[in-house]
């Protein structure tokens, strides 16, 4: 994985906390909104894809991969119970 990917996929800033932030989240919210709040970022990255300075269209899309794959992986979790 490139730095660049790196930066996509587990930014540096993520790292503060001993406990990875989607279990933080997950914990206070419940897994059920934590799919909903991946799924709603994945738009956002969709519909801005280019237009936010410094981020090109290929980037916002990698983003947009990142949480649709995240929604993915907790509808897992949820259907394993």
């Amino acid at each position: 994985m490139n730095q660049d990917q790196k930066s996509v996929h587990h930014p540096n800033y993520y790292n503060k906390y001993p406990v990875e932030t989607w279990d933080i989240m997950e914990f206070i919210y419940g897994t059920k909104a934590l799919i909903l709040y991946c799924k709603i970022n994945a738009l956002k990255y969709r519909l801005r894809a280019g237009l936010k300075p410094g981020n090109s269209i290929e980037k916002d899309f990698e983003k947009e991969k990142v949480y649709l794959d995240k929604a993915e992986e907790f509808k897992k979790k949820l259907q394993k119970g």
